[in-house]
């Protein structure tokens, strides 16, 4: 009996071992099911962070893109802008350096008249110096104010000596040289 006592106890012990072991068992496969349940979980919101991290960077990247593009642009404009401005710019300056020597050479002309005491010639050469005038004399009112005051206060007395019978071609001469010096001093840059 006593063996049989003992084969009982043996057999409890084993039942006892086995159940201790069956439930350790159960313990390590609910803590590796929870394991598995955080690993799935922090890698489902690591990709849905790297998911919108991706996105929004590809959102700035073409938000930059578009910026850099309409700068771009703006850029382009700005130049073409500026390069229409200088070619206007510089056809007005060669437009008025052309009626200013038109104006020099027709004065020259008006002075030798003068001088060869051929008063006619010294009226026509001074009657064709109104049309470069009137091409310039804006753009040389509001570069040099004083120069055109003093080029048409001179065409005026030019005007009306050349319209005397007997002008004083001493004081016709000096206007002359005067209007000549005036349209020197046009600043035409």
């Amino acid at each position: 009996m006593l063996r049989s006592k003992l084969a009982l106890v043996v057999s409890l012990c084993s039942v006892l071992t086995l159940t201790a072991c069956s439930d350790a068992v159960d313990k390590a496969q609910e803590a590796t099911d929870t394991v598995q349940d955080a690993a799935a979980d922090t890698a489902e919101t690591a990709k849905d962070i790297a998911t919108d991290t991706a996105e929004t960077a590809q959102n700035v990247a073409s938000d930059t893109a578009e910026t850099a593009q309409e700068a771009g642009e703006t850029v382009t404009d700005t130049i073409t802008d500026a390069a229409d401005k200088a070619k206007e710019t510089v056809t007005e300056i060669l437009a008025l350096k052309d009626g200013v020597a038109g104006m020099t050479s027709g004065v020259e002309e008006t002075i030798t008249a003068v001088q060869a005491g051929d008063l006619t010639k010294a009226k026509e050469e001074f009657d064709k110096l109104q049309e470069p005038w009137s091409k310039i004399e804006k753009e040389v009112k509001s570069k040099s104010g004083e120069s055109y005051q003093n080029i048409e206060d001179g065409m005026t007395r030019i005007k009306s000596a050349l319209g005397e019978t007997e002008p004083n071609k001493d004081q016709l001469l000096t206007d002359l040289k005067e209007m000549l010096t005036s349209l020197g001093g046009i600043v035409t840059g």
